[in-house]
């Protein structure tokens, strides 16, 4: 613990004597941790907590496989809902 305590007075020291460093590195600190909280917050605002709708659980993304792409393609609006009402025409009807 004596070795903590020396290390930490003479990085006091050390800052004292450049406090243009001190300056850069505190705002720079300071910047990173303002932004990590921001991008958390809305990471969790979006990403994390479930969608302030009713029956969150039932929201589908419309999206279709094309040949020759990878993966999931979501669809252009207008599609959606081209392929929307018939996918209902054919399950209610």
């Amino acid at each position: 613990m004596r070795n903590f305590w020396q290390d930490m007075r003479y990085a006091a020291r050390t800052l004292r004597n450049a406090p243009s460093f001190t300056i850069i590195a505190v705002v720079a600190l300071g910047l990173g941790m303002a932004v990590n909280t921001t991008i958390f917050s809305v990471i969790n605002g979006m990403l994390l907590r479930p969608m302030p709708v009713p029956h969150a659980e039932q929201l589908i993304v419309l999206a279709m496989e094309q040949p020759g792409m990878s993966g999931f393609q979501r669809l252009p609006m207008r599609w959606a809902f081209a392929w929307l009402w018939e996918l209902r025409r054919k399950i209610f009807c």
